[in-house]
């Protein structure tokens, strides 16, 4: 293990000193956001347009594109709920892409035979769909995009919202559902109403599965009031059944959403069954809704919520995913190893084309960054020579915008996304050269491979750790993307084996208190292992803080991520 050091050892104020550190000046309204924080959706570009083509259509047929992530599905059940709101009476319709396709781009033909439609809504996609947007113009339909992604230019067919594309919108860390959020706003002004608010527990959720930060005002007080009061019976239901995990559930943050929500909406997304995508969409707008019970041993005539029935697949969604993941995972680290793909700067491995679902490419790329922690794509050949799939840029390093890092070389067709999640396209003929573009371009940056660049670092015996912890463990709400929980370096931790509390259903966690911090590491048996035979040892940490409640007493704790380990005999 290699870790760096921080320069500058605080020695008070330690939550607020490194907050500053990382750019956050407006402490106060950082930690406790206020409704001023929400930006003026005036700012927006092309909002008074949009609200004109709602107006107009407000009694006609609409149909709403429901995008094939997390954010596309809680921006279209906002939008959904909203309309509803406004016009109970209202006809809507959706449809649901029948794998990771976004936007029009399988859906145009199915919207041009639904003569009766009038207006069809994107949220969160379809900004670059301009040459969809005129087939669906020409056929008399009118179009409402509410995005986030990255466009060069407004469609010229289309009323595109776009907090990207909106200069006055400084906001740019704002997804798809965020802006429908902005737009809902909006529209309770036109129509003076309060509906909008309704649905913030679905915007937090959609912002953090899209993996927002969480540095700026905005989405700190859609974080905040939307976790606060979850409403939404599909979501309740999912953290319900995660509350073994997550604990205590009146306390909600972005990192129990991220690690434990957002993976079961995914799950059913990429491997579910179209009809189990149909029960999320349908838990998200409709979770009291009673259906016949699909649970095992359900007697006939029982009945149950969709939205119980929904977080029940989601679970064995993650279940099959993770098994396909895992086999999928050794083709590809095989493929890596048999071709040395890991001493390039970029890892772009290929696979054939019913070797790994299409849907689990994006989910492999991610887990091979933290495997090789370079940059890294996951392709597929089609029948014109084209590779296309995903990829994933590297967290904490100089490559900081891998999509913009292909776009730049050249050699791709395209890449569109995120700056470090996307999709992408590369005929078969230049890959060679990208790569020797690639190695040279970036032979100087430092990709931090095994490295943990950390925030704090103390001694095991210094006074000063246990307020650190209490002092960065007392806002668990605030870390998530672009403020990550801080790192904590513990060095000198002097043990003898009898210290060691080996605990756990399957006795594989280990706890040790020193100096009145609890250590404790799961999923330690390696560990175990290695103290084993040693009387007397000693360990250099790397950690996260946090406070342990329990039965009114507050601890504080380092949960451990890894260690150096020295037998204290060879100690001079």
């Amino acid at each position: 293990m290699k870790f760096t050091v921080p320069q500058i050892k605080y020695t008070s104020k330690f939550l607020e000193n490194l907050l500053v550190e990382r750019g956050v000046f407006d402490l106060e309204n950082f930690l406790m956001p206020t409704k001023s924080a929400l930006l003026p959706y005036g700012d927006l570009d092309n909002i008074a347009p949009a609200i004109q083509l709602i107006k107009r259509h407000l009694n006609d047929d609409v149909l709403i594109v429901v995008d094939c992530d997390g954010d596309g599905f809680t921006s279209a059940a906002v939008m959904w709920q909203y309309l509803r709101d406004l016009n109970p009476e209202i006809n809507m319709e959706y449809i649901l892409h029948t794998g990771k396709q976004h936007g029009l781009e399988d859906t145009w033909t199915q919207i041009i035979e639904k003569e009766n439609v009038k207006l069809v809504i994107l949220p969160d996609s379809s900004s670059n769909d301009e040459v969809y947007h005129q087939i669906l113009a020409e056929n008399g339909k009118d179009i409402l995009v509410l995005d986030h992604h990255e466009a060069l230019l407004y469609s010229q067919y289309a009323c595109v919202v776009n907090n990207q594309l909106s200069e006055n919108y400084k906001n740019k860390a704002l997804s798809g559902v965020g802006v429908v959020y902005k737009f809902c706003q909006a529209l309770d002004e036109e129509y003076n109403v309060k509906y909008a608010d309704k649905y913030l527990d679905l915007v937090a959720v959609g912002e953090i599965s899209d993996m927002m930060l969480v540095t700026t005002l905005e989405n700190r007080y859609i974080f905040t009031q939307g976790l606060k009061n979850v409403v939404n019976t599909g979501i309740k239901e999912l953290i319900k059944k995660q509350e073994y995990s997550i604990g205590d559930i009146s306390h909600l943050t972005p990192t129990h959403i991220a690690f434990y929500i957002s993976p079961l909406i995914n799950a059913i997304i990429r491997v579910g069954k179209q009809e189990e995508k149909e029960i999320l969409f349908q838990a998200l707008i409709n979770g009291d809704k009673r259906v016949p019970s699909t649970k095992r041993g359900a007697q006939a005539g029982t009945y149950e919520s969709i939205a119980e029935q929904n977080a029940r697949n989601c679970v064995n969604a993650r279940s099959r995913q993770n098994r396909a993941k895992e086999k999928a995972l050794d083709l590809l680290q095989m493929t890596i190893c048999k071709e040395g793909l890991d001493e390039n700067k970029v890892i772009l491995v290929e696979v054939e084309d019913n070797a790994i679902e299409s849907t689990l490419t994006g989910l492999c790329a991610m887990q091979l960054v933290s495997i090789y922690k370079k940059p890294v794509l996951v392709m597929k050949e089609n029948s014109d020579g084209y590779l296309s799939g995903s990829g994933r840029g590297a967290d904490r390093c100089a490559l900081t915008d891998f999509k913009q890092f292909l776009n730049d070389s050249g050699y791709f067709d395209f890449a569109e996304g995120h700056a470090q999640a996307f999709g992408a396209s590369i005929h078969k003929n230049k890959v060679e050269d990208f790569i020797k573009y690639a190695n040279e371009e970036l032979k100087d940056v430092d990709f931090n491979e095994g490295v943990y660049n950390c925030d704090f670092y103390f001694k095991a015996n210094d006074g000063l750790l246990t307020d650190a912890i209490f002092s960065i463990g007392s806002h668990p709400e605030i870390w998530g993307k672009g403020n990550e929980e801080p790192l904590f370096v513990v060095d000198e931790v002097k043990l003898s084996y009898n210290d060691i509390n080996v605990c756990g259903k399957n006795s594989d966690t280990v706890r040790f208190n020193i100096g009145g911090v609890t250590f404790i590491k799961f999923n330690a048996k390696d560990f175990i292992e290695e103290l084993k035979g040693h009387n007397e040892f000693t360990l250099q940490i790397v950690g996260r803080a946090q406070l342990n409640e329990w039965a009114g007493n507050v601890t504080p704790q380092i949960m451990i991520m890894d260690y150096n380990f020295r037998n204290s005999l060879f100690d001079f």
